[in-house]
Parts: C-alpha cells; sequence; structure tokens
C-alpha cells in the first residue's frame, strides 16, 4: 500500500515539478525507489528518530548514504519517534534536544566527517528556510 501510494504522489506532481517550493519529505521510512524518486524530484530528505528503532529502521541504514549531502536533513517528528537506541523510557516524549542523537547516528553511516555532515546539515536548514545573515 505504501509504495503504491508514493508512486501515486509521484506521478501527480511530477507535471508541476518545476513550480513547486522547496520540499522535504518528512519523516522519510521508504525504501530505495521512493527515495530515488524523491532525489530526482529535488526533495530534501527528513531522517527522523525512525533510524534509531532496531525493528523499524533497519533499512534506512542502507539508504542514508544515498541521500546527497545537500538534501539531508534532521527531524524530531515530536512528540513522537523517540530515538529508541537512547535507553530513554519510551513514554519519554520526543524533543529537538535528541537531534544530535540523530545526526550521530547518521555520521556512523555516511562516509563523511561528522564535522562536515553536521554543517552540511545545518547549512540544508539554512536554505530550505531561507534563513541568511546579513553583515
Amino acid at each position: 500500500m505504501k509504495e503504491m501510494l508514493m508512486k501515486r504522489f509521484i506521478e501527480i506532481i511530477s507535471p508541476y515539478k518545476e513550480d513547486l517550493p522547496k520540499s522535504v519529505v518528512h519523516c522519510f521510512t521508504g525504501n530505495k525507489e521512493a527515495l530515488e524518486k524523491y532525489i530526482e524530484m529535488g526533495f530534501y530528505i527528513g531522517i527522523t528518530g525512525w533510524l534509531c528503532d532496531e525493528r523499524r529502521g533497519k533499512h534506512l541504514i542502507d539508504l542514508i548514504p544515498i541521500i546527497p549531502l545537500d538534501k539531508l536533513m534532521i527531524e524530531t517528528d515530536c512528540p513522537y519517534l523517540l530515538p529508541r537506541d537512547m535507553g530513554i523510557d519510551n513514554s519519554t516524549r520526543n524533543e529537538p534536544q535528541f537531534l544530535k542523537h540523530i545526526a550521530e547516528r547518521i555520521a556512523e553511516i555516511r562516509p563523511e566527517s561528522k564535522e562536515l555532515l553536521f554543517s552540511a546539515i545545518y547549512m540544508n536548514s539554512l536554505d530550505f528556510f531561507d534563513i541568511t545573515f546579513q553583515e
């Protein structure tokens, strides 16, 4: 069902690709085919604590290195998707303070240095939200 919906979504939105604003695939949990289609569309890819769930996030370990560095974002999906591998009580709500854990988990998977990865994630968020600094 999920794959069918992804294909239908891409089918519907593809004719408008050039007119779309910057877009992020929120809480990406899909397969390689979906990831490749989203990348082709120019979407940013949001990774959440789902990655840190040994039951549901295993497949993301193989997909995260495929995401172009300039399209990678991290998200909390607060209050949901607490990174399970943190060893925190499951009744705890997810919060922005746990983003660092998600970024560090991504750094274990990707080939770039942690510094380059963290810098890219930061710059991607500035770019996505059109945040600039004036001197």
